[in-house]
């Protein structure tokens, strides 16, 4: 065991920086680096107007996509076909089911329409085969409705609230 003297100390110390200086300056010079580039994080932005997904054998399994005044995101199954979709659009909001043919099966939406005695349609569809049968659940400010139809589509019972009495 070496004699441990306090004078001394200080200029083994100093030896041992002399003859480690490249390793100590490299080594601080790679701490310094670290922090600096974790601290330097940049925010990535990827802008596009159409974004697609690919399945592993190229086939579209989905797309989000802005045309016109419309945004849409649909899933794709593996024939191709919209399964699922949510779309955004001046003249209204939805979301639609369809099953493996790409017929409609079930369907909520909000529906701006201008012209008609209420500013907004509210629509919850649930469809069988053929468009029927189905109850269809619809609202606007002043009215709301519901309706059953039958395998054909035709209305088998429907039921309506009246509109609001307005003051002359």
């Amino acid at each position: 065991m070496l004699p441990l003297d306090v004078h001394m100390l200080p200029n083994a110390l100093g030896r041992f920086a002399r003859q480690n200086a490249k390793f100590s300056l490299t080594l601080l010079s790679l701490t310094a680096g670290i922090l600096l580039v974790g601290q330097t994080r940049t925010t990535r932005t990827v802008e596009a107007e159409r974004f697609v997904l690919k399945g592993a054998d190229g086939s579209v399994r989905a797309k989000l996509e802005a045309a016109n005044d419309s945004t849409e995101f649909a899933f794709y199954n593996s024939a191709g076909k919209v399964r699922i979709a949510i779309k955004v659009a001046s003249d209204g909001n939805g979301l639609e089911m369809r099953d493996d043919s790409g017929r409609l099966l079930a369907l909520v939406s909000v529906g701006l329409q201008e012209k008609a005695p209420s500013s907004t349609t509210s629509t919850i569809a649930v469809l069988g085969n053929s468009g029927g049968p189905g109850v269809i659940l619809n609202a606007t400010q002043d009215v709301a409705s519901a309706r059953v139809g039958d395998a054909t589509g035709h209305s088998v019972w429907e039921a309506a609230s009246s509109p609001p009495r307005r003051n002359p």
